[in-house]
């Protein structure tokens, strides 16, 4: 393990963690991450593979696995199954 300066001076080593995805985890982690956008639906539906799985990774970072349970609660069924269908056609190897 290699230790790194933060910017506050402290000394500290990087964690990496690998988590299992499917579709509806990494729609629901996207979503996630554009809640606060005016319109998240359109946000996803205009992004690639690459920028939905970046989405999926900074909801992660920042806000951690449990941040999942925010989308149910702010989006509607039906733009959540918009969303997984296009993320699907994105991952078709995760089907």
């Amino acid at each position: 393990m290699k230790a790194h300066t933060r910017s506050d001076g402290t000394r500290a080593i990087t964690m990496t963690v690998q988590v299992a995805v499917d579709v509806p985890l990494l729609t629901e982690l996207s979503l996630a991450a554009v809640l606060n956008q005016t319109d998240p639906e359109a946000v996803i539906l205009a992004a690639n593979k690459r920028e939905i799985f970046a989405l999926a990774r900074f909801a992660l970072e920042t806000e951690g696995i449990t941040v999942k349970n925010q989308v149910p609660n702010r989006v509607s069924k039906a733009v959540f199954q918009s969303c997984l269908e296009h993320v699907s056609a994105c991952y078709p190897e995760l089907e």
